[in-house]
């Protein structure tokens, strides 16, 4: 059998690594007599892509110890897994390394710093960067800076930058769209949201389904629930994201009884209901003062698993007092491991007329341990 090449080593590395099966690349890796720059990178990308972002950076690391040079995606690969889990003083010590090595007016080293500053919550950082950039800058470049001011608070700033791409030609993608109907929605801007949704089915992305739950959101929270219940029923894929949305939206609006309605839908229909999703039927079961079917839930919060999370658990706790069920509230209670939950306990307890020392009672003990 003939001694393998570079070449060949590289090739088997890249193809398990882009392909998910990290484990065998590692070993392939390990095999490899002597490692070049792209042999590295693959390895390191491929953890990025498949979400194993400590195990990347560490590779990063010893590929520097070894003194080898990584490539402009190498480094975007090392900034993204910053990003995502808030390493800003590394990122940092990336980006002194990229202007080191002459990789900072690289446009795809430059997305990655204009993406870690901004997820990092240094909007002024990633402003800077992007306004520096003469030319070359791409939809991901754009869509970093939109989604940058968009998760940073600044909405009104997302929607300019998302008329200059469009100014400039740049067409945008699904990446593109939730950040800046999140922006509409923040600013309750209908009309803006209207002419996105345009680009939207004009571009052919109506069908992606984090673009219709971003559309869903902006309906509801634009007030709008008509539009926002249109987009749900011509979906062709049902999707809990954007079921959740429209729930949302409808209890914002005080329609619990249709919010009540769709959650019987989305359950018959066997999508999977979670901790996002209980909160808002809870809150509309509070607001009707509906019993049986708060029980109903509840019991579907302990069969599936949800009842310890925090988002749950205090609207359990809010349904059961506004109901003026203390004992339940109690029972939901106790079991929360909230480090907050005193504080939930004298909200809800302000709502309800028992007195904080009533017994459980029996047939509610029952209900929820069983």
């Amino acid at each position: 059998m003939p001694e393998r090449d570079e070449f060949t080593w590289t090739t088997m590395v890249a193809a398990y690594a882009n392909g998910g099966r990290l484990v065998e690349a590692r070993q392939v890796f390990e095999k490899v007599p002597i490692k070049c720059s792209i042999t590295w990178s693959s390895l390191i990308c491929g953890y990025c892509k498949h979400g194993f972002e400590i195990e990347g950076l560490e590779l990063f690391s010893q590929m520097q110890c070894e003194g080898h040079r990584p490539s402009q995606f190498t480094l975007g690969s090392v900034l993204r897994m910053c990003a995502i889990k808030g390493l800003l003083s590394r990122g940092e010590q990336i980006h002194g390394y990229a202007i080191k090595t002459c990789f900072d007016m690289n446009v795809f080293v430059m997305t990655g710093l204009i993406d870690m500053y901004a997820k990092s919550k240094q909007i002024l950082e990633a402003e800077f960067i992007f306004q520096i950039m003469s030319h070359g800058k791409n939809h991901v470049t754009w869509t970093a800076m939109i989604n940058g001011y968009s998760q940073n608070g600044d909405a009104l700033r997302a929607i300019r930058c998302f008329s200059s791409m469009r100014a400039e030609g740049i067409e945008a993608n699904q990446y593109t769209f939730p950040g800046v109907l999140s922006s509409c929605a923040a600013l309750s801007d209908l009309r803006f949201g209207v002419q996105v949704h345009s680009c939207i089915v004009n571009g052919g992305f109506e069908a992606n389904v984090f673009v219709q739950s971003a559309l869903i959101d902006m309906y509801s929270k634009c007030g709008d629930l008509h539009s926002a219940k249109k987009t749900l029923e011509l979906m062709e894929v049902n999707h809990a994201v954007s079921w959740n949305s429209m729930i949302l939206g409808c209890v914002r609006h005080g329609l619990p009884e249709e919010a009540l309605s769709l959650f019987k839908r989305m359950y018959a229909s066997d999508m999977e209901v979670d901790e996002f999703t209980y909160p808002s039927v809870l809150n509309s079961l509070a607001c009707m003062q509906d019993v049986k079917n708060g029980k109903c839930v509840h019991c579907l919060v302990v069969k599936t698993g949800y009842e310890s999370y925090k988002l749950v658990s205090n609207a359990l706790v809010d349904m059961y007092a506004k109901q003026e069920d203390l004992a339940c509230a109690m029972s939901v209670f106790n079991r929360s491991d909230d480090p907050q939950k005193s504080f939930v306990l004298h909200d809800h307890t302000e709502t309800c007329s028992f007195p904080a020392a009533s017994p459980l009672f029996p047939y509610c003990e029952h209900m929820v341990r069983g």
